[in-house]
């Protein structure tokens, strides 16, 4: 049974399709192509991978915004990561304690809790099982 909440992220993919045809109108040169694959996986594998990012002692928003771009130049916005980790936290998958040092601004350092250690796992070999996969049947 559909819940009004349902409802609500039925209208909201509709939406994200849309802005999607609209913005990625040539998927055919490298550049727009891996925009769109960049944003899909930020979408989509954003808050697993963000939960790896903090596990390695990445726990800052800037840290992973930062890790983004310079490791695959992907350049998510800082709307979209702090949404994302205030996402997490809510949900229980890691926690965050504000960090006060003289003369710079104050920040929000983030731990992953045993929750989100249980969910960064399943969700590994869930990727791995994927990645795996593909690799094998690559030629077939």
């Amino acid at each position: 049974m559909k819940t009004p909440k349902d409802n609500k992220m039925s209208k909201n993919t509709k939406k994200d399709t849309k802005k999607d045809k609209e913005k990625y109108t040539d998927l055919t040169d490298e550049e727009t192509l891996t925009a769109w694959v960049n944003e899909k996986f930020i979408r989509t594998f954003g808050k697993i991978y963000m939960l790896w990012l903090i596990s390695k002692n990445h726990n800052h928003g800037y840290e992973i915004l930062k890790f983004l771009k310079d490791n695959f130049s992907i350049d998510a916005s800082a709307p979209l990561i702090y949404s994302t980790l205030d996402i997490l936290e809510k949900e229980g998958f890691i926690s965050g304690i504000w960090k006060h040092e003289d003369g710079k601004p104050d920040k929000k350092e983030y731990t992953i809790t045993e929750k989100g250690a249980k969910l960064l796992e399943i969700a590994r070999k869930k990727i791995l099982g994927i990645s795996q996969n593909m690799l094998k049947n690559e030629n077939g």
